[in-house]
């Protein structure tokens, strides 16, 4: 049964649509449905078609070019127009009274349509009315394919063209789309919300109702219940997204899953690209970077390294190392680690934007540009906070890997970078002493200036030479062999970290006043420390460090 323009217009879901030319023409068979998408589009019918414009496509040209535009349309017998109007169009009034004049003189149904209509919703309706269910879906999936592929090629994908994907894609579904980083961090979005994604416990695996190469999460967003669709985007083993669209206006259908489709796939044919050319590029750097820092160029070569890295003579730097860590690791990565280790390279990137990141195998080195009057404890807490969005991305995608920093000292425009990155690396093969000094196990982040005078105690190969360095009073102390000692000691850590202070040291502990001066005077007669005497109680606390090392050797 034929469906045509009179039929539409009765349908109760367009009844805003408004005949403005062609009335007696309303008999006209729909053959097909398309968007006006270059001014040479009659080339590109094959009859018979409802062309959808908002006139956009004729904005450059001038009226009298736009009237032979429509000259055109004369032999491929279309059904119909349907404008939209839209701002930002030279010569507007002109050319709409041209095109009323043009249908009106040939008798073409021109249809005026609400600015709060999509064109994509319209096609899916109309290819819904004229086609069987597969020809319907796959015609709609051919023009959304066409549609993405205008904006695709010859282009590279960067955010602003990114941008232009999931506007597109969001005017098909007619619902916001956003595109996250793997560590969730919002990219890209249409809608407005550049919060983290959440991957809530309800996420669920979803099986449209289409044949797809993507794997489809579900959940309902925190907050407003709606219902978000989580599509994994991965390219190369290497670039790893997430594509949510979240069912705010209405509900998704079939089409809209193969549009999605067409979107991802445009997506990864402009992420192959841009990986293959950051490969190339990060590889000359790499090279360089590599180079400056073993130290390898003379003086003629390190200012033409740091022109092509634009590190100036007058700015300071950090070199920081990311090193990741597993249990059952073993000496060797597996392909799989060193992949997690590629794409916790481009989070860093992300993280620090215009710095130098690059990867080594297993390691990841960053060139970091620094304030040189930040206080250290502001700068130690950031990368802390970093190390901690990065650690939680990796848990996010279900791996092992812990995350380990090294940085190395302060310097002064490139030259003394080798020196920084010494100590970075050093810093990284000194974390257990460091966690030691700290108190703190989850430590993360190690600054090699912090770990002073243990410096000295990295290249010690049998560590029981240790017990040389620490004093004969605290020896006795370890040797006390009574359930009390474990308390004395964790006593005397606790009164030398509080500067002496009973009051503070019974506090800290949850005890009476008088059990803290009792174990403290316990201590001074069982082992002969001098509490008064600075240098030893200096020594006494390097030995209970030297303890600590030891006991996590053994």
């Amino acid at each position: 049964m034929e469906y045509t323009i009179e039929k539409l217009l009765a349908e109760k879901q367009w009844k805003q649509l408004n005949l403005l030319e062609g009335k007696e023409s309303c008999k006209r068979k729909i053959e097909g449905i398309r968007i006006i998408e270059v001014p040479e589009m009659a080339r590109y019918l094959t009859g018979g078609e409802l062309l959808l414009t908002s006139l956009y496509v004729y904005r450059d040209c001038s009226a009298e070019e736009f009237y032979q535009y429509l000259i055109a349309f004369e032999e491929k017998h279309i059904s119909g127009i349907l404008l939209k109007e839209r701002e930002q169009i030279s010569e507007k009034e002109k050319k709409i009274k041209l095109l009323k004049t043009y249908c009106e003189s040939k008798k073409i149904p021109l249809i005026e349509m609400p600015k709060k209509i999509s064109f994509w919703e319209m096609i899916s309706f109309v290819m819904n009315r004229i086609f069987t269910k597969d020809v319907a879906r796959l015609r709609y999936f051919k023009l959304t394919q066409d549609n993405f592929n205008t904006l695709s090629f010859g282009r590279d994908i960067t955010s602003s063209k990114t941008q232009d994907i999931l506007e597109l894609l969001s005017d098909m579904v007619d619902n916001p789309v956003t595109l996250y980083y793997s560590n969730l961090n919002c990219y890209v979005t249409s809608g407005g919300d550049h919060s983290r994604l959440e991957l809530r416990e309800d996420l669920e695996e979803y099986i449209p109702s289409v044949i797809t190469k993507f794997s489809y999460m579900r959940q309902r967003k925190k907050g407003t219940g709606e219902i978000q669709y989580v599509i994994k985007i991965s390219v190369m083993e290497e670039v790893e997204a997430y594509l949510v669209v979240t069912e705010k206006n209405r509900k998704l259908s079939a089409m809209d899953c193969m549009a999605i489709e067409n979107a991802i796939i445009t997506l990864q044919y402009g992420f192959v690209t841009e990986f293959v050319q950051n490969e190339i590029e990060k590889k000359y750097h790499r090279d360089i970077v590599h180079n400056v820092l073993s130290g390898m160029l003379g003086k003629e070569e390190m200012e033409e390294a740091a022109n092509l890295l634009e590190i100036h003579s007058e700015e300071y730097y950090r070199v920081v190392t990311f090193y990741t860590f597993q249990k059952e690791r073993g000496d060797m990565y597996t392909s799989e680690q060193l992949r997690e280790t590629g794409i916790i390279e481009g989070e860093i990137m992300t993280l620090c934007p215009g710095q130098h990141v690059y990867r080594n195998i297993d390691q990841i080195v960053m060139i970091q540009r620094v304030d040189e009057k930040q206080k250290r404890e502001v700068y130690l807490n950031k990368m802390e906070e970093m190390c901690a969005v990065l650690q939680n991305a990796i848990r996010y995608r279900h791996k092992t890997e812990k995350i380990q920093v090294g940085i190395g000292k302060m310097v002064k425009g490139i030259y003394n970078l080798k020196d920084s990155y010494y100590e970075a690396k050093r810093a990284i093969s000194y974390r257990d002493i460091a966690k030691v000094i700290s108190g703190n196990e989850n430590q993360t982040v190690t600054l090699y200036s912090d770990l002073g005078f243990f410096k000295l105690l990295g290249d010690i190969d049998d560590l029981n030479t240790l017990m040389d360095y620490i004093p004969e009073s605290l020896q006795r102390l370890y040797s006390y062999n009574k359930p009390q000692r474990k308390d004395l000691i964790l006593t005397l850590q606790t009164y030398l970290d509080n500067n002496q202070s009973l009051n503070k040291t019974a506090q800290a502990l949850f005890i009476h006043y008088k059990t803290a001066t009792y174990r403290i005077d316990k201590i001074g007669k069982m082992t002969g420390m001098d509490f008064k005497n600075p240098n030893e109680m200096l020594n006494v606390r390097i030995g209970l460090i030297l303890y600590k090392m030891l006991e996590k050797a053994r």
